[in-house]
C-alpha cells in the first residue's frame, strides 16, 4: 500500500526526536475515518497513523528522517519545521505506507511537507516553570 494524502489539523506536538521530524495534529472523527478507509483492512496491524487520545479526540501522526519543506499559505517559507508553534493550523502532505518489523505489521505516515495556515509562535517547554512538583 502506498497512498498520498493531504490532511489539515491543529498542531498538538511538533519536534525532532532522535533525528526524526515528528508531527502530531488534532483532527476530526470524520478525517480519521477517511484516513482509515484509505488503509483498507487494518485490523491485523499493530499501529496506524491515527491515534486516539485519552479524552477521545483523534490525532494524526507523521514523521520523516529527511528535511521537511515548510510553506506559509502555499508560499515557500524560511520557517524551521520544529519552530512551528502548538495550536498552529497546518495542512500536511504525507505518504501512507504499510510495513512489517519483527513480525508486527504497521501502517505509518511519512511526512513530506507542511503548509502553515495559521501560525502560532513556538514556546519552548520549561519544566521549572511549574512549582507544583515537590522537590525531594
Amino acid at each position: 500500500m502506498k497512498e498520498f494524502i493531504k490532511i489539515t489539523g491543529t498542531v498538538s506536538f511538533i519536534g525532532v526526536q532522535d533525528g526524526t521530524n515528528n508531527i502530531l495534529i488534532d483532527i476530526t472523527e470524520e478525517q480519521a475515518k477517511k484516513v482509515l478507509g484509505l488503509c483498507g483492512d487494518y485490523s491485523g496491524y499493530e499501529s496506524t497513523p491515527i491515534k486516539i487520545a485519552k479524552d477521545g479526540s483523534y490525532k494524526f501522526k507523521a514523521h520523516s528522517n529527511f528535511d521537511i519543506d515548510v510553506y506559509d499559505n502555499n508560499d515557500e517559507s524560511e520557517q524551521a519545521f520544529n519552530e512551528i508553534g502548538k495550536d498552529s493550523k497546518v495542512s500536511i502532505f504525507a505518504t501512507l505506507k504499510d510495513g512489517e518489523f519483527k513480525r508486527k505489521k504497521y501502517i505509518t505516515a511519512y511526512l513530506k511537507s507542511v503548509n502553515i495556515l495559521d501560525y502560532k509562535e513556538y514556546v519552548k517547554y520549561n519544566p521549572f516553570e511549574d512549582d507544583s512538583q515537590e522537590e525531594i
